[in-house]
């Protein structure tokens, strides 16, 4: 069973020291948090009963994840130290007299310009997480299961869902322009949303477009005039594995909420796999020294999305591939065409967080860009991390060049 043969048993250990110089710290650190949870509803003993424990990790993703994160961190967290408001936030910090001197002022700002990001591959067949990091963190704070981050453009698919849901189409039209959104019955209380570049094609576009593109402009027209509003889209949110809060508010299809990546990535795995979910999960089976079953995940998968709709949406987010926002994949990293890949990128208000979650017909990944310190913007845009992701993608299909041509 190809499943099976990509299991790999992980070895339990707590101590700390190990796990930093493991090859998957974050993953086998998490292992044994999930561990303990199970210890105490299955009554066995992690650390004394000899336990073997078989995990969702495939080495052939989690070794294609890091070699692309660790060929590009330096890079994108030089990129951030060199932009002018990053430079400026350090010119702060030397002229603080708190620091005592300039020396120590310079090290407090680089120790809390640190780039950090959570990288995660999940199998959308059956939820098993297949490859996993957490980020740059000493102490093993977790950027995919623990950190949660504004959410941004990624939102958008799950209001064209919505709207795909509801019997509209790709070819659908919307007016790309300047607009006013009347909050409630008073004339002061009313919004402009604006694309990210304050740009607009000043005409009639299709939702594909829309999307493909991320323009603002088109999302929240959708969401306020096609659908109903903001909550529907959060109902669908939430049935589709998103547990966080997310706000009932006009400005919803733009996220403005915060979510842990683990979620939004396991979101996507809907549309990768025709509108049916599995929960995400890390430990497959747990035996006790005999080889008796001690443990075996059971996560039914339940059908969230009507297959037409994650059909339209997966072409639509082909169409940003090969044409639109996350374009680089296709034209600049090279991602050949015989590798079908969906993607969307998104940004946050004053470039604080930078995602990109794509899927191909075997896997779904999400990675997200930020600084934990809430003072400092990393300033990235979606472009400077798409390469990452590519690399990623290439690297997995390099050892499985039967997959090329496997369509959703």
């Amino acid at each position: 069973d190809d499943a099976l043969d990509s299991l790999v048993q992980e070895p339990i250990v707590i101590k700390r020291s190990f796990l930093a110089e493991h090859r998957a710290p974050y993953f086998t650190y998490r292992v044994t948090k999930e561990l303990a949870k199970l210890a105490e509803v299955h009554g066995f003993n992690p650390e004394v009963d000899g336990l073997k424990v078989y995990t969702t990790l495939d080495t052939t993703y989690q070794t294609a994840l890091d070699t692309s994160m660790n060929r590009h961190i330096n890079t994108l967290q030089e990129t951030s130290l060199k932009l002018g408001e990053t430079q400026m936030m350090r010119r702060r910090y030397l002229a603080d007299p708190k620091w005592g001197s300039k020396e120590k002022a310079d090290s407090a700002f680089h120790a809390n310009h640190v780039v950090q990001y959570g990288f995660v591959a999940i199998d959308q067949k059956t939820g098993g997480v297949l490859a996993h990091d957490g980020g740059r963190s000493k102490y093993f704070y977790d950027h995919v299961f623990q950190g949660k981050r504004q959410a941004g453009s990624t939102t958008k698919p799950f209001v064209y869902a919505v709207a795909m849901e509801m019997g509209l189409t790709p070819a659908h039209k919307e007016w790309d322009g300047p607009f006013v959104l009347y909050l409630s019955g008073n004339d002061t209380d009313r919004w402009t949303p604006k694309n990210w570049d304050s740009e607009y094609t000043d005409k009639d576009v299709t939702f594909r477009y829309g999307l493909s593109n991320s323009l603002n402009t088109i999302a929240v027209r959708v969401q306020s005039d096609h659908i109903g509003g903001p909550k529907p889209v959060a109902q669908l949110m939430h049935e589709m594995g998103i547990t966080s809060d997310i706000p009932w508010v006009a400005s919803l299809a733009l996220g403005p909420y915060d979510v842990k990546p683990i979620e939004m990535v396991s979101a996507y795995t809907a549309f990768a796999n025709g509108g049916v979910k599995t929960d995400p999960h890390i430990i497959q089976r747990v035996a006790d020294k005999y080889g008796n079953t001690v443990y075996e995940a059971n996560y039914p998968p339940k059908e969230v999305l009507n297959k037409k709709t994650a059909y339209l949406i997966t072409s639509m987010l082909q169409s940003s591939v090969e044409a639109g926002t996350a374009g680089r994949i296709r034209y600049k990293s090279l991602v050949p065409s015989e590798i079908r890949v969906a993607a969307k990128t998104g940004t946050t208000n004053l470039n604080k967080d930078t995602w990109i979650i794509a899927y191909t017909p075997k896997f779904t990944a999400g990675l997200w860009v930020g600084i934990d310190n809430p003072h400092h913007y990393v300033g990235l845009y979606s472009r400077d991390i798409v390469e990452i992701m590519c690399d990623f993608i290439r690297e997995v299909y390099k050892m499985h060049p039967e997959w090329e041509r496997e369509e959703f």
